[in-house]
């Protein structure tokens, strides 16, 4: 199987190519209702996702499924405006599959944004959390059947998922725009059920502070083709599992749009100092 997909990647590439002559030096993936910031770059290209030869549509109505090419702060980058999930149905090769494409058109850097549950009670709904580890509970691994170019079974190092530079650099942008600014661990589960106040407790007790439904496939997939990768949440909703409330999904999509903005602001500043 790895290498139909390794073969679709290669057609995808070849069909981006022959479209635009930008060569991204990084992917940034847009989280749910966070596909505003794509309206902030300069674009030189934007592709839908049906377009691209292999590309799964997304079924999600705040994930709008296009491609962009352009430039934010200097830097040529490709971005994501949505994501397939586990949840759809797909497979983690084939929710990681974008990332692999970018890495061979050139990019060299993951940037991973998504809406998650706040489980810390440190966290307010709307704040920023840089995720500085993963928890993988879902079962899934992009890399099962998967082989590298070189034709050796990816075994991936991920003592250092994300990157401590890219940390490091992320928290100096959000400090000079007095942004706050979280740091934590994600805990990954597919989903599309919330997790019940059980499960909350679970998580809690093993050191999470945030959970969410993706990220953690293409992180896997970008680690495994030596990509560097910075990931962010934005805790949409409070997941208390000694006060459980009823999840208002709508709000949680409002929230993404209303903090794009911010996130635009804070990711051209990491980038014009990167």
């Amino acid at each position: 199987m790895s290498v139909v997909i390794q073969e679709k990647c290669l057609e995808a590439v070849r069909f981006i190519k022959k479209n635009t002559k930008v060569r991204p030096e990084i992917l940034i993936i847009l989280g749910s209702g966070l596909g505003g910031l794509a309206n902030k770059i300069d674009r030189a290209l934007s592709l839908s996702y049906s377009q691209i030869p292999h590309f799964k549509n997304t079924g999600v109505w705040t994930h709008k499924g296009e491609l962009i090419f352009g430039a934010l702060s200097g830097k040529k980058i490709m971005i994501m405006q949505g994501r397939t999930h586990v949840y759809e149905g797909h497979s983690a090769a084939e929710v990681a599959f974008p990332v692999m494409v970018a890495s061979g058109l050139g990019a060299k850097m993951l940037i991973n944004t998504n809406l998650s549950g706040g489980i810390s009670k440190n966290f307010n709904i709307g704040e920023f959390m840089l995720i500085s580890d993963h928890i993988n509970l879902s079962g899934h691994n992009p890399l099962i059947g998967f082989k590298n170019p070189r034709g050796r079974t990816s075994f991936v190092d991920m003592c250092e998922a994300y990157s401590p530079r890219l940390l490091s650099l992320m928290q100096k942008a959000a400090s000079r725009l007095k942004i706050k600014l979280h740091k934590g661990v994600l805990a990954y589960l597919t989903g599309p059920s919330f997790e019940t106040p059980a499960e909350l407790r679970f998580l809690k007790s093993i050191g999470t502070h945030a959970v969410g439904w993706s990220i953690v496939p293409e992180v896997i997939m970008a680690r495994s083709l030596g990509m560097e990768v910075l990931g962010i949440s934005c805790i949409s909703d409070l997941s208390d599992p000694d006060r459980p409330l009823p999840v208002n999904l709508e709000g949680i999509f409002k929230l993404g749009i209303k903090k794009s903005k911010e996130l635009h602001a804070l990711l051209a500043e990491f980038l014009r100092i990167l």
